[in-house]
């Protein structure tokens, strides 16, 4: 059995101590989507715009939850783009978690990530600043995303480095799905990683 725990700052990813955000084009590239395809329910334990502090050598670090609250039930598709502005981090599908977590939600049901009882928490470490949560649910699971996003590599956390490219390839097909006529529902959520001890 893997032990995820040990390696889990899943939220700051593998960025460097740099002030660089993510960037407003990518942020509101992914904002679009969420206006094309409402309602995913994505939201953190603080809420939307909540701030989360790393641990020191005398205090803990924040704990993160994420929930999703979908409008139809499907395969969830969660992603973190950090604020190194460089670094995109897949949440799901990831094999890493499926021993805890549901691959797929259920139409009007919340779903909390980590669930009660897992063995894995999420917490807050550099970098800081500003950090986007992007996640949607489609109905089926679809190989072109997959394949976009790595997403049965079990070796591999889906760790991306190029964060721009990366979302206009990820708005793309979205927007191609829309055109499609495919259901999908997307939403968005940023929250901010700080050090510790500040406001």
């Amino acid at each position: 059995m893997r032990r995820v725990v040990v390696v889990l700052c899943i939220l700051c990813t593998l960025g460097v101590f740099a002030s660089a955000q993510v960037s407003q084009e990518v942020e509101r590239a992914l904002a679009g989507v969420t206006v094309l395809a409402p309602g995913l329910g994505l939201v953190t334990d603080k809420g939307c715009g909540g701030t989360y502090h790393a641990g020191s050598s005398t205090t803990k670090p924040d704990l993160i939850s994420i929930s999703v609250t979908p409008e139809i039930g499907g395969y969830l598709y969660l992603l973190d783009f950090s604020p190194d502005g460089k670094t995109v981090m897949l949440l799901f599908p990831c094999r890493y978690f499926w021993e805890d977590f549901p691959v797929t939600v259920k139409a009007s049901t919340k779903t909390t990530i980590p669930p009660e009882g897992a063995k894995l928490q999420l917490y807050i470490t550099a970098p800081f600043g500003k950090e986007v949560l992007f996640g949607f649910v489609v109905p089926d699971e679809r190989a072109d995303l997959v394949k976009l996003f790595d997403a049965n590599n079990p070796d591999s956390f889906s760790v991306l480095h190029a964060q721009e490219d990366f979302a206009t390839s990820l708005v793309a097909s979205l927007v191609a799905l829309v055109g499609s006529g495919a259901k999908f529902v997307a939403g968005i959520c940023t929250f901010y990683p700080a050090p510790p001890g500040s406001p």
